[in-house]
């Protein structure tokens, strides 16, 4: 939470790693499994782990289709673009954990 604009890429890759490592711990889903709330909880991890590989995906394509937008000669020719700079990818490491079996 605390990463500036700059770091925020490698911030959420560094957490998709760290929950991979712990979730796809076999000794871990066995705890969880005994908690109540453990099965739970996987489903709402699953859940919004979803949601971030959708968001991610979402958002790279408006980028890509509005950078594609940007190019074509009747943008460029009416400056619809502005001169505002190109959107950026946002590419992080968001492979969902083996356990949680996204798709």
């Amino acid at each position: 939470r605390t990463a500036g604009p700059e770091e925020r890429e490698h911030a959420e890759s560094d957490l998709s790693r760290a929950l991979r490592a712990v979730v796809d711990q076999e000794r871990f889903r066995e705890r969880l499994a005994d908690v109540p709330e453990g099965g739970a909880l996987l489903d709402e991890l699953g859940a919004a782990v979803a949601k971030v590989i959708y968001s991610r995906r979402f958002y790279n394509n408006a980028v890509g289709v509005t950078r594609t937008a940007q190019r074509r000669w009747l943008a460029r020719t009416l400056r619809l673009a502005g001169h505002t700079a190109y959107p950026s990818f946002f590419e992080i490491d968001d492979t969902p954990p083996k356990a949680l079996a996204i798709e």
